[in-house]
């Protein structure tokens, strides 16, 4: 079976490409986040944003208005986002854009989701008959080899359908492949092979829904890429917890002892040098920080092993500290926080009484986890950077 197929898409006409800059969206956190409702732009967002009936709307007169065209084959679309990663070094990522299919077990996940995440995102893709925003998956290291081989050669000759600078100053290059033999080469990369879903939980799980309720095509725009590090960051997302009892810092410790932590003051590191901290640490420990709002010392919590969990979640520290640590205090709620610097301005507003800082887990846990059917803490991950929204669409009813 073929993990990923050509498909026929639906990009911004010539006329509008010149300033696709201004129109794409970076991910759907930053459209859904952005002040107001649609407005009478071209801007990809307005097919993202507002009730069903109005982005259908919004949709229908675009393409009727000759703003979207529809290409005339089938094919791939290569992506590739030159970028500044966490460490300040220069990437180049390779991804290619195909359609999935959403019931085969090909496309294995590690989060659960919510019946109104699943819902909404369910309606989107209904009311344009089309998937707007593409699923972004992960593939095994020797497809993603493959990959970082073929694209670069296939598109070598020929211009880019889409350049353009984004918000963070990334460099956008999007190519379409339609030639037969390389989009069967492609196909045949792909063929019996698993994906690994890193971010469009809902989208796929809103897609499963369309299906059964006799919606759709039964497939799904996707954004395939190599788990290397040089493709992709795979980002914790930290905890910052309210719990009254821990506004004294012996309280807290006692505690964290009592739930079989054990705890160490990190010297020479402070609050604000997390990052430093936990990249020095590295990830093979099971460990978290911790930084109390009323201290200015940096805290290495490592975890016991009295945890029962199956062998892919015992190894992330995540699990230990939301399992066998945080869902035992009583009175606490914890919050995640994508960003340390975040996080610690919360701490110094008082806004909580301590932060838990987590270090990345690695590519092959996250393949690990999903392949055993298992799923992650919900926040616990996030992959970086997301493919741009606005390239390109999938309409129902020309593809696969």
């Amino acid at each position: 079976m073929y993990a990923l197929l050509p498909y026929q898409g639906v990009v911004y006409s010539r006329r509008n490409r010149a300033q696709f800059g201004r129109l794409a969206v970076s991910d759907l956190d930053t459209a859904e986040n952005l002040w107001g409702g649609a407005d009478a732009s071209l801007s990809f967002r307005n097919v993202l944003v507002g009730s069903p009936e109005q982005r259908s709307q919004i949709w229908q007169a675009w393409i009727s208005a000759g703003e979207l065209e529809m290409e005339d084959h089938r094919g791939f679309h290569v992506l590739r986002p030159e970028f500044q990663g966490e460490d300040g070094t220069a990437r180049t990522r390779w991804a290619l854009l195909g359609s999935a299919h959403v019931d085969g077990g090909k496309i294995l996940t590690h989060e659960n989701v919510i019946a109104e995440g699943v819902e909404r995102a369910r309606q989107a893709t209904e009311s344009c008959e089309a998937d707007i925003a593409p699923i972004f998956c992960g593939c095994d290291d020797e497809a993603g080899a493959e990959l970082r081989r073929m694209l670069p050669s296939m598109v070598s000759d020929a211009p880019p359908l889409i350049e353009f600078t984004d918000g963070t100053q990334a460099k956008i290059s999007f190519w379409s492949i339609h030639a037969p033999r390389a989009v069967q080469s492609l196909a045949d990369l792909f063929r019996n092979r698993d994906l690994f879903l890193l971010d469009g939980h809902h989208r796929l799980a809103g897609a499963k829904e369309n299906q059964r309720h006799g919606l759709g095509d039964g497939q799904i725009l996707a954004c395939v890429t190599s788990m290397r590090e040089e493709d992709i960051a795979i980002l914790p997302i930290h905890r910052v917890v309210h719990c009254q009892r821990w506004i004294l810092q012996d309280t807290l410790q006692a505690e964290l002892v009592a739930l079989g932590c054990r705890l160490r003051e990190l010297p020479g590191y402070g609050p604000h040098e997390v990052r430093r901290a936990l990249r020095d640490l590295g990830s093979a420990r099971l460990y978290c920080l911790m930084v109390h709002a009323h201290s200015n010392r940096l805290w290495q919590v490592e975890f016991g092993g009295g945890l029962e969990a199956a062998l892919p979640l015992a190894s992330l520290p995540v699990h230990h500290l939301d399992e066998a640590v945080l869902k035992n205090v009583e009175g606490s709620v914890a919050i995640p926080v994508p960003d340390d610097r975040l996080a610690l301005e919360q701490l110094a507003l008082d806004q909580a009484q301590v932060g838990f800082f987590l270090p990345p887990a690695r590519a092959d846990q996250v393949r690990d986890v999903a392949r055993c059917g298992l799923v992650m803490p919900r926040k616990s991950t996030r992959f970086v950077p997301k493919p741009p929204l606005g390239l390109v669409c999938r309409p129902w009813s020309l593809s696969g």
